[in-house]
């Protein structure tokens, strides 16, 4: 998330910065493979010039937001050395991006609401187990919400 009071021009600086970080990061890993860089730098690139000449109609907050939350979408839900250096850049640079932990949202609101957070847990749980971000027994209540959601699901289709 970004603070409210910055403009459009504000919050699409920060973007073009925090794509200009990605890349870097990208670029350097030593952890992704070439195709998925390729992706990678195309989606940002994407992100980038729809940002910086957007149609008159999407030149406002709510468009931005949406930019954002796209960009981010990987840089919140993975894990790793490249993303922690992502986020250790992104606040170097005081770009007001607000880091989103949806294990520990879910851990605080004893529950799985929706399908986003289902899979975010399904995705996430064991790596960031194994890298020390929860507890064991955080994994074990995080698999009780999963088990509960599903059976919720079920019984409603």
């Amino acid at each position: 998330m970004i603070q409210e009071s910055l403009t459009y021009n504000n919050r699409t600086d920060q973007l073009v910065t925090a794509i200009a970080i990605a890349e870097k990061i990208i670029n350097e890993s030593l952890l992704i493979d070439e195709v998925t860089k390729k992706h990678f730098i195309d989606f940002g690139q994407q992100i980038k010039e729809m940002a910086l000449h957007p149609k008159p109609q999407f030149k406002n907050i709510a468009s931005i937001k949406h930019l954002e939350n796209d960009f981010l979408t990987y840089w919140n839900e993975s894990s790793g050395e490249d993303v922690e250096m992502f986020w250790c850049l992104i606040t170097q640079h005081e770009i007001s991006f607000e880091r989103k932990d949806i294990l520990k949202k879910v851990l605080l609101q004893k529950r799985i609401k929706n399908n986003v957070e289902y899979d975010h847990v399904i995705g996430g749980i064991l790596i960031a187990e194994q890298t020390g971000r929860i507890s064991n027994d955080e994994a074990i209540k995080l698999n009780q919400y999963l088990s509960a959601f599903e059976k919720r699901r079920d019984a409603q289709l």
